[in-house]
């Protein structure tokens, strides 16, 4: 058809000319990022053949720089050294949306030089090998030139090696220094050998690539894990006489300071109100304490406050008994910022498992079902599912998601909020008929996960019975997490799981097992230990790991039993001081106050996430289980177990100053 510009735009020119991929080839997993995409390997659908596809989203500004490379793959991928260019195709979107442009490559399933490096013993080549690899890049190297491209970006990266270890260089940044008019259909020869190194045969090199990358398959460094984990040792040998006397000390401090905290609940400061006929929730008979030495150190802020170290009571006026739970959070406070406690007078006939805010509504798991809480105004719960156990969930509304470990087998189900709506509004016949939700993989006997952003990407780090699998979202039109990285056979069975990022480069997976902390560099797939609380004998529970702020991701807290240390990712203490709990917490969680938050028996404590120091104290009227279920701002959202199994929700309003203002 006739274009109307003389400079068209590359999506016009593909949307003439290039076909939709579907059914041609389909994407299997994500490999990486590419410069202005995410990076997939493929499968061509009829043959089965294995394809690596960047798909990417074109913005007007990138559009001749696509145009470019696409021309350049064109001409000059045909060669033995360079990544062979096989197509370039259009996946077209709704209206108002961008188009996918899919530029389909040769698939270089060995993966890069430096990916190899990494797996190596020592984290080196021999010489032979490097020559090899030298010769080869050089060879892809002179038929760019000679060719007047220039590529741009070498580095270990973008060096590919095939399953047959041949090398290939991938397209990265190509320059094109020469004239349009240029001949380009000569070529140099590509069979000389080289003057300068006496190589083996290619053969003999292409064996041993062979070999290497299959001891590595299942195998992490042992030369890196056996350095770790002699430092490692170095320092728990150090630490581990001064941890048990500090914890011994830190046991004795919190008995004394309960036993205070016991006479300040049966003395003034105990307070307990009565909750109003009709209302959604009531407040409830807990006692508020803060530390006196904290008040010394800064007193409250109101003129009327009380006096330097004389801890203020609760008091709750009859304006807040039996109010509607404040959703807005620019409402007006109330006049006092002290913390208060309220719980929902739904009880829940099983026990709840968890819990995730969807607006200002509250999506409650349970045994046996999912529920919606409209906390809007009357407390009105809904139905969503039964007969089904929700373990655990998390709300990505910007994806329209609800990612559940749910089910008697553990399955990691995604569930669509439109569908989950609809089931309560019932004004979409559309979404009605569609299938409200998706497996992600077929996993089974999931453990726990996290959701991580990185950049652009949400990365979900999923423990399963003795392994760890990482997946990443891949947006529209596929609208899925499609499998990423997968680390299996664990030596330790993994419990509790995230990720982080060290320096904003290098991913690192963080896991808890029964005998401590242990973490995967997810480049190299190497396994090390991070901390193993030797000194207690038989298993531990491992609770929160914590990632601390404003340390790059290289510094953590990490929680199990009554305890917590703060160590950096390689398993060196940063810190000589030990988190320590005045009792055995059931649930640890970790605030976006900067406050580490425990549920124990008789009290719940707040810490400081920096120091380990206590904040603040909330007394138990009885004895009680208590499960952390999800915050937002200054709520705290907790569950409790009573007696028969039924379960009631409880929530904590923190002050803005909930140091100084208690």
């Amino acid at each position: 058809p006739p274009l109307q510009n003389e400079t068209v735009c590359i999506l016009d020119y593909l949307l003439y000319f290039l076909q939709d991929p579907a059914g041609i080839f389909e994407l299997v997993q994500v490999v990486g990022n590419g410069t202005y995409g995410q990076v997939y390997k493929g499968r061509h659908v009829k043959t089965g053949q294995l394809a690596a596809i960047k798909v990417m989203n074109v913005t007007e500004n990138e559009e001749e720089e696509i145009k470019l490379e696409i021309n350049m793959l064109k001409k000059y991928s045909h060669h033995r050294n360079i990544a062979t260019y096989y197509g370039a195709f259009v996946k077209q979107s709704p209206a108002g949306q961008d188009d996918q442009l899919w530029l389909v490559m040769e698939y270089c399933g060995a993966g890069s030089v430096t990916d190899l490096v990494k797996k190596t013993k020592g984290n080196c080549f021999k010489e032979d090998w490097i020559a090899y690899i030298c010769r080869e890049v050089l060879r892809g190297l002179a038929h760019l030139h000679f060719n007047h491209v220039i590529h741009r970006d070498i580095k270990g990266q973008n060096v590919l090696l095939t399953e047959n270890a041949e090398v290939k260089l991938d397209e990265t940044e190509y320059e094109y220094t020469g004239s349009e008019e240029e001949d380009d259909e000569l070529d140099e020869d590509e069979g000389e050998p080289s003057s300068i190194v006496n190589l083996p045969g290619e053969s003999t090199l292409r064996r041993e690539f062979l070999r290497l990358q299959q001891e590595n398959k299942n195998r992490s460094d042992p030369h890196r894990q056996q350095q770790l984990q002699q430092q490692q040792l170095k320092d728990q040998e150090k630490y581990k006489k001064q941890l048990q006397a500090d914890r011994q000390k830190r046991i004795e401090q919190e008995k004394e300071r309960r036993k205070r905290l016991e006479d300040v609940g049966n003395g003034s400061y105990f307070a307990e109100s009565t909750p109003s006929k009709g209302s959604s929730s009531s407040t409830t008979s807990f006692t508020s304490f803060i530390d006196p030495r904290l008040l010394q150190i800064s007193p409250p802020s109101s003129p009327a406050g009380p006096p330097c170290g004389s801890p203020e009571p609760i008091r709750r006026g009859n304006a807040r008994k039996g109010s509607v739970v404040n959703v807005n959070p620019t409402n007006i406070r109330p006049q006092s910022d002290s913390p208060e406690i309220r719980k929902y007078k739904k009880k829940f006939n099983s026990e709840i498992l968890c819990a995730a805010l969807w607006g200002v509504n509250l999506l409650v798991g349970t045994e046996n079902g999912l529920w919606l809480l409209d906390r809007s105004g009357q407390g009105r719960v809904y139905s969503l599912i039964t007969r089904r156990r929700f373990q655990q969930m998390d709300v990505l509304e910007g994806l329209n998601v609800l990612i559940t470990i749910s089910g008697k087998k553990n399955k990691l189900r995604v569930y669509y909020l439109s569908w989950l709506r609809n089931k309560i509004l019932r004004n979409d016949p559309e979404v009605e008929k569609r299938q409200g939700w998706v497996s992600v993989g077929d996993l089974e006997g999931c453990v726990h996960y996290k959701v991580v952003k990185y950049e652009r990407i949400k990365f979900l780090v999923i423990a399963l019975k003795s392994s760890v699998e990482v997946y990443a979202w891949a947006p529209k039109p596929y609208h899925k997490f499609m499998a990423f990285k997968s680390f299996t056979s664990l030596h330790h069975k993994p419990l509790s799981v995230d990720l982080t990022v060290e320096n904003g480069q290098r991913l690192k997976v963080i896991y808890g097992s029964q005998v401590g902390f242990h973490a995967i560099d997810v480049d190299s797939g190497s396994v090390y230990d991070l901390y193993l609380p030797t000194h207690i004998q038989g298993t531990i529970h491992p609770h929160a790991i914590i990632i601390l702020p404003n340390t790059n991701g290289t510094e953590l807290l990490l929680t199990y039993e009554d305890e917590g240390v703060y160590i950096d990712i390689y398993g060196h203490f940063t810190k000589e001081t030990v988190l320590q709990w005045g009792e055995m917490p059931a649930s640890v969680a970790y605030l976006q106050s900067n406050q580490v938050m425990g549920w124990g028996e008789k009290a719940i404590e707040l810490r400081s996430v920096e120091t380990g120091n206590l904040e603040g104290v909330f007394m138990h009227k009885k004895a009680q289980k208590l499960k952390f279920l999800c915050e937002r701002n200054d709520k705290v959202f907790f569950a409790s177990v009573q007696s028969g199994g039924s379960s009631q929700i409880y929530f904590m309003t923190l002050g803005q100053n909930v140091l100084f203002n208690w």
